[in-house]
């Protein structure tokens, strides 16, 4: 048994490289991009204005002219950050808001298990799937995210220490094209040379019985 936990800040720097191979990324990071640049204009604009303008320099008024760029200036700031927050998150739904997360490679089987945040502390979802039901397996170098595409079983635990699960949300099977990604991000090179290395035997395994 191969118990591995997921460091959430190495997490968010492969995030930042996957996020890239999404179209939808490159196109509202450009729109966001945009906005951006609109603030500089704003925040520029007045003050310059003045400067060129006025025939008598002072610096308060300088300064009052500062204050209302900053305000003009300050909306489109704002939408270009919430246009970046918000493709963060809708693109990376599925390993945004966690908390706490391992990764388990058994002889017969992966388990992904995580807690997001806002939840009842004892909670965890986990992800099993038996090496028998994987259809394909990839892990992209680049961006340490794990993509394993098969039938798997997902338990919503109440409890996850006493193995207490949900009375509400009971486990349940996926469907065998079911695709379960998350960011193999660990705490050093070691561990994440043996991940890689259990993970490839995995999909040898695989692809030599098909």
């Amino acid at each position: 048994m191969n118990k591995y936990y997921i460091n959430q800040k190495n997490k968010k720097y492969y995030q930042k490289i996957f996020i890239k191979n999404f179209p939808d990324y490159k196109w509202k990071t450009v729109v966001a991009d945009i906005f951006f640049l609109l603030a500089i204009i704003a925040f520029l604009a007045l003050p310059v204005m003045y400067i060129v303008l006025t025939d008598s320099f002072e610096v308060e008024v300088l300064i009052e002219f500062l204050g209302g760029s900053v305000i003009f200036g300050l909306i489109p700031f704002l939408i270009g950050l919430l246009i970046k927050d918000k493709t963060f998150k809708d693109l990376l739904w599925n390993t945004v808001n966690i908390d706490y997360e391992s990764i388990e490679i058994t002889e017969d089987s992966i388990i992904h298990t995580w807690h997001r945040k806002g939840d009842q502390a004892e909670s965890m979802l986990e992800y099993n799937i038996h090496h028998d039901y994987i259809e394909s397996v990839h892990l992209d170098k680049a961006s340490k995210m794990l993509t394993i595409v098969g039938s798997a079983t997902i338990t919503p635990y109440e409890n996850y220490a006493a193995k207490q699960v949900n009375s509400q949300y009971p486990a349940y099977s996926t469907s065998y094209k079911n695709i379960e990604q998350f960011f193999i991000a660990v705490d050093d090179t070691k561990s994440e040379a043996e991940i890689m290395k259990l993970i490839k035997a995995v999909a040898e395994e695989r692809y030599s019985e098909t």
